[in-house]
């Protein structure tokens, strides 16, 4: 098993090596994806894409910070979100707020829904950006999540006064609570819903709440952190630490199994799930050296490895599939990855630090640190 993995390691990292190059983009079959349009969020100084974007209607939701001059030594730093054409990138619509590092936008009958990590959870007319209500809220909350009527989020301290994490539900046409709950322990995650549940990952464990009061249903405590949020497929939820995968039952919080991958000492710190396979991320981070990120498919029904391929990147975000494909954003670099194989068929190399990739009609929409906003053409 080991001179295996060895193997097609060290397949991997040879392949690697053949697609380094001075150029943006390296494609085994010649393609490559074409950049549509590029735009640069805010003013040219110090502007960064703070979170995954949101396209819909014709527009690409994008939420920013950028440093002003203000005659102080650092400066003001500003937090808005932006509407742009997703026809060309053109300007549309500016709404400054509260707070910083502004989630990943959410859209809904006409509406966008966002939040800052210290101050508000916003709603916002899709077209012109009017706030239609805000919220407060506190520190280091997560993207809101939207189901039928309603939105959830979580933050890591309570509504109003300090504590370890709220879990909130409100009414997602006027803002108003529904329920709040809170966990004993603090919350890192977005939180997932199902028909009767609120999955939620905290410190502890996980945590199911009945929807309609915000009642704890059950908890399953792991021995590490959970690294992701909870991920629903059928009647069970997926949930990590560092170390293994768990798989749940829904309704009774009874575990099915758990798979702990051979990872040397790297750790789980993503998750996807579609069609019935688990895309873990794993990260390895040594005090010092070069960082290195893997990915793992894994059939859920077998409860086995069908192939792992090895980045010389960390990969900071969960994966995003389209089409056969996932895209992987890992430091400077997008990779795109043969789903079926594992085989890398693509590296796009962007102009600072990545951020989760999102897919609208065959055109990738990629974020980064430096204030830029690119739409590639995906080669199909």
């Amino acid at each position: 098993m080991l001179l295996r993995r060895l193997i097609l390691i060290a397949a991997g990292v040879i392949f690697l090596l053949i697609l380094t190059g001075c150029t943006a983009c390296k494609s085994v079959s010649g393609q490559c994806p074409q950049v549509k349009w590029r735009v640069h969020i805010g003013t040219p100084r110090d502007t960064r894409v703070d979170a995954p974007v949101a396209v819909a209607k014709g527009m690409v939701f994008v939420g920013a910070s950028e440093r002003r001059a203000d005659g102080s030594k650092w400066g003001k730093e500003v937090h808005y979100l932006q509407g742009l054409r997703s026809a060309d990138g053109g300007f549309v619509w500016h709404c400054e707020v509260a707070g910083y590092t502004i989630s990943r936008p959410v859209v809904q009958n006409d509406v966008v829904y966002f939040a800052s990590g210290r101050g508000r959870l916003y709603a916002s007319k899709a077209f012109d950006g009017q706030v239609k209500w805000a919220v407060p809220i506190w520190d280091n909350t997560s993207a809101p999540v939207l189901d039928g009527s309603e939105v959830y989020l979580a933050s890591n301290q309570q509504i109003q006064s300090p504590g370890p994490g709220s879990v909130i539900a409100l009414n997602s046409a006027t803002g108003i609570d529904k329920w709040q709950a809170r966990p004993r322990f603090p919350i890192a995650h977005t939180p997932a819903v199902s028909d009767h549940l609120v999955f939620v990952a905290d410190g502890d464990g996980l945590l199911a709440l009945e929807r309609e009061t915000g009642r704890e249903h059950w908890r399953f405590a792991l021995k590490y952190p959970t690294t992701t949020p909870a991920v629903l497929s059928r009647d069970l939820v997926y949930v990590a630490d560092s170390i293994s995968l768990y798989s749940l039952e829904q309704s009774t919080g009874r575990e099915r199994w758990r798979f702990t991958p051979e990872r040397d000492s790297a750790s789980i710190e993503a998750l996807l799930i579609r069609n019935n396979t688990a895309f873990i991320v794993l990260n390895y981070r040594p005090p010092e050296g070069r960082r290195s990120g893997t990915l793992i498919a894994l059939d859920l029904a077998q409860v086995r490895e069908l192939w792992r391929i090895q980045v010389p990147h960390a990969i900071d975000d969960e994966p995003t599939w389209d089409d056969g494909l996932i895209y992987l954003s890992a430091e400077d670099y997008l990779y795109a990855v043969n789903v079926t194989q594992g085989k890398l068929v693509w590296r796009y190399r962007g102009r600072g630090y990545l951020l989760a990739p999102v897919v609208a009609d065959d055109v990738l929409y990629l974020g980064d640190w430096n204030g830029d906003l690119t739409a590639l053409i995906l080669p199909r």
